[in-house]
C-alpha cells in the first residue's frame, strides 16, 4: 500500500467498474514452484496442482516452451520464422514482433506516436500493424490474428488476446507447458480507427496517427468535443469517447492554437 499527493501526481484515467476492474496474478503469487498451474480461460479458473499428482492431457498438444527465471517463453512461427515469445497476460495485445522485414505484407499499416514510458520520458516509435494467417504453434497451423511490429520491443511478446483463445497446463517442474484451443481464433482490429489520444500533463493530445494522416498534428493539444471544453472533470470522458469513435469526422474537434 502506497501514499501519493494529488497535488504533485499526474492525472491518470482510470474507471473502475465491475466490468473493467483489473486484477494481476504475477508468479510470485505462487511460492512452491513444484505446483503445476492449470490456467482455464474456457472455466475461468485457475488450479494449482502438486506435481505429485497426474494431471490429464487429453485434448492438449505439448508446446515448445523455455522457463526462463521469472518468466516463460513460448515457440511460435511467423511466416515459418520461429520465434520465442514472451507469455505476457499483462498485455492486452495479441502477438508482438520487433523484428519486421521478414514480413513485409502489401496491406500492412502504419501508424505513429506514445507507446510507453522509459525513465527518459515518453517513448514515440511508428507500429506496424498487419493481419496475417501464417502464425504456427507446434501442430496448429495457419492461425489468423494480428502481429504488431514495434521497433523498440525487446522481445517478441504474446499478450492476453492470444493466450485467452486457450486453456493452459503450466507445469514449471517438468518444465512443460501444453495447450488446448477454446474458441476461434480471429484477427480483430487493435486500434479501432488507427486514431488515438492520451493525457498527458492533465491536457488531451492526439497520441497516435497513421503515418499518412495529413488532417492532424501528433501531440496536438485538444481544446473541446462537440463544443464541450476539456476540463478536469470530463476528460477521462472525452479520451474513451475519442478512443472508442471509429471516425473522428462524426465529432466537432476544436485544438488549441
Amino acid at each position: 500500500m502506497s501514499y501519493v499527493s494529488t497535488d504533485t501526481t499526474e492525472l491518470q484515467c482510470v474507471t473502475h467498474t465491475k466490468e473493467n476492474i483489473r486484477f494481476i496474478l504475477g508468479i510470485n503469487s505462487f511460492p512452491k514452484k513444484s505446483d503445476v498451474m492449470l490456467l482455464n480461460f474456457s472455466d475461468t479458473t485457475i488450479t494449482l496442482i502438486d506435481t505429485t499428482i497426474c494431471y490429464d492431457t487429453a485434448g492438449y498438444f505439448s508446446v515448445s516452451s523455455k522457463f526462463m527465471v521469472g518468466v516463460i517463453m513460448i515457440a511460435l512461427k511467423i511466416d515459418s520464422v520461429e520465434y520465442d515469445f514472451l507469455f505476457d497476460t499483462g498485455s492486452d495485445n495479441f502477438l508482438s514482433l520487433p523484428e519486421y522485414e521478414k514480413h513485409k505484407k502489401d496491406n500492412d499499416i502504419k501508424v505513429s506516436g506514445f507507446i510507453g514510458r522509459d525513465a527518459a520520458g515518453l517513448l514515440i516509435d511508428t507500429i506496424i500493424c498487419q493481419k496475417t494467417n501464417t502464425i504456427t504453434m507446434s501442430n496448429l497451423d495457419a492461425i489468423e490474428g494480428n502481429v504488431l511490429y514495434i521497433k523498440q520491443s525487446i522481445r517478441p511478446n504474446m499478450g492476453i488476446a492470444f493466450i485467452s483463445c486457450f486453456d493452459w497446463i503450466i507445469d514449471r517442474y517438468n518444465k512443460k507447458i501444453y495447450a488446448k484451443k477454446i474458441k476461434k481464433i480471429e484477427y480483430t482490429e487493435f486500434f479501432p480507427s488507427f486514431y488515438a489520444v492520451a493525457v498527458f500533463d492533465s491536457t488531451l493530445h492526439i497520441s497516435l496517427l497513421p503515418v499518412v494522416d495529413k488532417k492532424y498534428k501528433l501531440f496536438s493539444t485538444i481544446k473541446s468535443v462537440n463544443g464541450n471544453a476539456i476540463t478536469m472533470d470530463n476528460i477521462c470522458r472525452y479520451k474513451d469517447l475519442l478512443n472508442k469513435t471509429q471516425n473522428w469526422d462524426t465529432l466537432n474537434i476544436e485544438f488549441e492554437e
